[in-house]
């Protein structure tokens, strides 16, 4: 499965930039982010309710073989999209990456860290730290330290994919209006104040509330910040730079995870999440102060300046 979503990854960033136009690719991601929140919102409370359903109708399963059911509905459905996406006429590159790694120069060209990427790939990854602990953590935060039992924090899940789906769906107006850099930088930023007072509070709803604004920032930065990837990357170059991005990502979110789990348990929550709050508002400001067009200035002279 670790495989299937790397592939995914690294091959969905260029596929979109090439269906895409530089003006509709940010509502591409958009809406392509918003589907696979609004679809796996939709898919957890099917499988939820399945079981109830089949024991309603009286069919004899048992819950192993309700399971089993479940899982052979979504290998049908995965094979449902996976004909979906054989139909798709990707348009080829001007210069196809294969003909740019015939040799060791082309693969030194095709791998090679330009300012931009040597500087956004970083933050990208830091970024995702934030989001894989958040993820992980805040979660684990609610119950224990706030005592919010299983059957709430379902619904506040609930409620958090369904927030999530319209504010992605919301993210090209505001990238129309303020432009990426500033749409990122202002996202991210909310996302380190709703986490910073999330780790401050001791009021069960306000902490629900702070939760839900987390929840909902912190996602709606991702289709831009990959936007302005593809963006700052010539076609021959963006499968590459995709597979840099993904496995910087991975790394990053999962030594985060792992020092945040040693932090925890040595200083507990609400020592640990406010420094979380301060690496989030690093990122954005970061974000903020590069030019959303890499070409005239890149994110190395925004870091030099932090």
């Amino acid at each position: 499965m670790g495989l299937a979503m790397s592939g995914w990854g690294v091959c969905f960033l260029p596929a979109v930039s090439r269906l895409t136009t530089p003006k509709t690719r940010s509502a591409a991601f958009s809406l392509i982010f918003a589907v696979s929140i609004g679809t796996s919102a939709l898919g957890g409370f099917l499988c939820s309710r399945l079981p109830s359903w089949i024991a309603a109708a009286g069919l004899p399963l048992s819950s192993v073989g309700s399971k089993r059911l479940l899982l052979l509905a979504s290998c049908t459905i995965a094979a449902m999209g996976l004909f979906a996406v054989l139909s798709l006429k990707v348009p080829a590159a001007a210069c196809e990456e294969g003909a740019a790694l015939s040799d060791w120069s082309g693969w030194r060209e095709a791998w090679r860290l330009d300012a931009f990427l040597a500087s956004f790939l970083p933050c990208m990854a830091l970024w995702s730290g934030v989001l894989a602990v958040t993820s992980v953590f805040a979660n684990v935060y609610l119950t224990r330290e706030l005592g919010i039992p299983l059957s709430r924090l379902a619904m506040i899940f609930s409620v958090a994919q369904v927030l999530q789906f319209g504010a992605s769906l919301l993210m090209p107006l505001l990238v129309r209006s303020l432009t990426r850099r500033n749409a990122i930088a202002l996202v991210q930023a909310l996302a380190a104040l709703a986490l910073c007072a999330l780790g401050l509070t001791h009021a069960a709803g306000h902490a629900v509330s702070f939760y839900l604004l987390l929840s909902v920032a912190q996602w709606m930065s991702s289709p831009v910040l990959y936007d302005m990837l593809m963006h700052a990357t010539p076609d021959h170059r963006r499968s590459t730079v995709a597979a840099m991005t993904m496995f910087s990502n991975g790394l990053g979110g999962a030594a985060a995870t792992a020092l945040t789990g040693v932090l925890l348990s040595r200083f507990g929550y609400r020592a640990v999440l406010p420094w979380l709050a301060i690496a989030a508002m690093t990122i954005a400001l970061v974000f903020r102060r590069a030019n959303q067009d890499p070409k005239s200035q890149s994110l190395v002279s925004a870091i030099s300046t932090q």
